[in-house]
């Protein structure tokens, strides 16, 4: 699993989280309320299925990009992204993963355990893992949630350009507030226009 760290010239920093954006597939391009978020960010996160790489592209002339691969993504992205990853912004860590994977039953519970370890409950994975991640943000299952278990705070930020599991396109905020972990991290969904109804 890959580790990238993103050093914040100021704080609070804001993070854009994205997934399953499927363009060409399920949309031309992506939303233009999606630039104009990415544009305010700090950092964008995507967690996969991204299906062009053009996606990247286009983020990424907005904001400085870490995106992994995910299920529809083709073999050549996920050699290149892998399937997970863990970015240190500060001393904050943020599990990055599709969700797709693994034998938990549900996407969160299989996003966490990439993490944490399958079958471990909350307690970390590997010696030495005393906080393994504090954040987790996901994908898959195109259902926007916000939540937190074992003490992580879970973080699916919908699919920008697909709603048939949802009652609308969205995308999620997170903001850090400082390196002295004083306030914990803070996640809101942000609701897209749907197709046709505005860029």
């Amino acid at each position: 699993m890959k580790t990238v760290a993103f050093r914040p010239g100021t704080w609070p920093v804001r993070l854009l989280c994205v997934s399953d954006t499927h363009v060409p597939t399920r949309a031309r391009r992506l939303p233009d309320a999606l630039l104009t978020e990415a544009s305010r960010a700090d950092l964008v996160v995507h967690a996969g299925d991204l299906v062009s790489r053009e996606v990247l592209i286009v983020l990424g002339a907005r904001a400085p990009v870490v995106a992994v691969a995910g299920n529809m993504d083709t073999a050549e992205t996920e050699q290149e992204l892998g399937r997970a990853a863990v970015v240190e912004v500060g001393p904050w860590r943020i599990g990055l993963v599709h969700g797709d994977e693994g034998g938990e039953r549900d996407t969160p519970s299989r996003a966490l355990a990439t993490f944490l370890g399958a079958g471990l409950g909350c307690r970390p994975a590997g010696a030495g893992a005393e906080r393994a991640v504090d954040v987790v943000v996901f994908g898959h299952s195109h259902q926007p949630l916000v939540d937190t278990r074992c003490g992580v705070l879970l973080v699916n930020p919908g699919s920008a350009t697909d709603c048939r599991f949802a009652p609308w396109p969205s995308c999620a905020t997170l903001t850090l507030e400082g390196p002295e972990r004083n306030t914990p991290p803070r996640a809101e969904i942000r609701r897209l226009p749907r197709p046709g109804q505005g860029r």
